[in-house]
């Protein structure tokens, strides 16, 4: 089971539907209230659409929890004003699942208390 909530300001958590993949690192959530949140998961990167192995990560997160109601942590607003979040479901922390897949990386500059990500994508790197 894995729970590492990164550290951040006041994170904020809801539950909602998963409900689109936009990237292999950003996802769409409808909220209770019928809003739909934009999440570029926090702490990893993914190749995007059309570069060499960029709908990987899109096909597993969609194939993984696609119409499931996942948990979101909040850890406010990117540089693009997209909402950066821990996506979690069934106790599980979606963005160290990919990075454990090998699908994404652990981006460090814009996560450098992610632990388990560090740890996670080190182990990987010496697996290979």
């Amino acid at each position: 089971m894995v729970t590492e909530q990164p550290a951040g300001e006041n994170p904020a958590e809801f539950t909602g539907k998963f409900i689109k993949v936009v990237d292999g690192d950003t996802v769409d959530v409808l909220t209770d209230d019928k809003e739909t949140i934009r999440i570029q998961l926090n702490g990893i990167g993914c190749p995007a659409r059309g570069q060499p192995f960029g709908n990987n990560a899109r096909d597993t997160v969609s194939e993984s929890i696609g119409g499931q109601v996942v948990r979101m942590v909040t850890h406010g607003e990117g540089r693009y004003g997209l909402t950066i979040g821990d996506i979690y479901h069934n106790d599980m922390l979606i963005n160290l699942v990919l990075v454990k897949a090998d699908l994404v990386w652990h981006y460090v500059k814009y996560a450098p208390d992610g632990t388990a990500l560090a740890e996670a994508e080190s182990t990987r790197q010496h697996e290979t």
